[in-house]
């Protein structure tokens, strides 16, 4: 029996929109319903692209439609309160763009809103779903490294051109926290666990942009910052966070070191890489490594020590042939 698809609302017409819109078309069982944004002009070419009939300029219009059944929030910080507490009181199944909020009362709120209405509530949380890190997830539950001692996390980007509000402290209370670091405080609570305790430091280093546009705007939010974490398990992390980073790290870099090894992800070279011991106890696996980083794994850690993936395999089957050969 084929599954109904399910009537979706797209709030906002930014490059996250755009994000979403293609995973939904990509993904054959939902419906775009309504697209969501200021005027209709900004909506008017996402909503062409990707076949989405209807436009409305107050988000509020589409929690009366009796067609749309979810609600995916890409708006600017500030609003999701709001719009998300409005979706749940409606029936309305809510994905939320993170931040959840500017706080963390706000965000209480939020979830209180879900739950005493039964609706549906996830945070865009998307790395946590990589394969990669779905098997890093399973080398740590399988002990392949030993106790985990140390984590250290990368998130690091140049930074948002497009819009000024990612700079207002008003929109955006936390800055590069909010828009960047909340990946890698997921993937640490998902891979790692509880955080204990925190130390950290934020500052604006870079207190004048120029957007794409010409403007140039004041920053009035943390451009960089640096935590210490001190994990429920004993483990000690560091989380280093940029946007003003020329080249950055494109989504982020996370490196586990245990007892008997260690876990790289995405690695430099490739997708995912880990080394156990022994030293002869290495892999580097990925579907799309070009010729030179095979070649460079190849000569850093010997022929017999790094498993391609073929092209024709998923991440995931390829992440498996390279499994077996760890520890043999």
């Amino acid at each position: 029996m084929k599954q109904a698809a399910v009537g979706v609302a797209v709030l906002g017409a930014g490059s996250i929109a755009e994000y979403h819109l293609g995973g939904l078309a990509a993904c054959g069982y939902a419906a775009v319903r309504v697209l969501g944004a200021r005027t209709r002009e900004r909506a008017a070419p996402l909503a062409e692209r990707f076949g989405v009939r209807d436009i409305v300029t107050d988000w509020r219009a589409v929690l009366e439609r009796k067609d749309v059944d979810a609600v995916i929030v890409c708006t600017p910080d500030d609003t999701h309160e709001e719009i998300a507490i409005a979706a749940a009181d409606a029936g309305k199944a809510i994905l939320l763009q993170k931040p959840m909020a500017g706080s963390v009362e706000a965000g209480q709120r939020i979830f209180d809103a879900a739950t005493r209405a039964g609706v549906d509530l996830q945070v865009s949380f998307m790395h946590r779903w990589f394969p990669e890190v779905a098997q890093a997830r399973t080398w740590l539950e399988q002990g392949a490294i030993g106790t985990l001692r140390s984590v250290r996390i990368r998130n690091a980007t140049p930074g948002p051109d497009w819009g000024d509000w990612f700079f207002a402290k008003s929109q955006v209370a936390n800055g590069v926290v909010d828009q960047l670091g909340v990946h890698g405080i997921d993937l640490a609570l998902q891979l790692v666990g509880d955080v204990a305790c925190v130390s950290a430091r934020g500052a604006i280093l870079k207190p004048a942009r120029m957007l794409r546009d010409g403007r140039v705007v004041a920053v009035e939010n943390n451009d960089t910052a640096n935590a210490i974490y001190d994990f429920a398990n004993g483990a000690i992390g560091t989380h280093e966070m940029s946007q003003i980073e020329v080249g950055g790290c494109d989504r982020f870099r996370m490196e586990l070191y245990g007892d008997e090894g260690a876990i790289w992800l995405p690695a430099a070279l490739t997708n995912l890489a880990s080394q156990t011991r022994p030293p002869e106890a290495v892999v580097g696996v990925d579907t799309g490594s070009t010729d030179a980083s095979l070649s460079q794994l190849r000569a850093a850690f010997g022929s017999d020590r790094v498993v391609a993936a073929d092209s024709k395999l998923g991440f995931g089957d390829a992440v498996r042939a390279g499994v077996a050969h760890v520890g043999q």
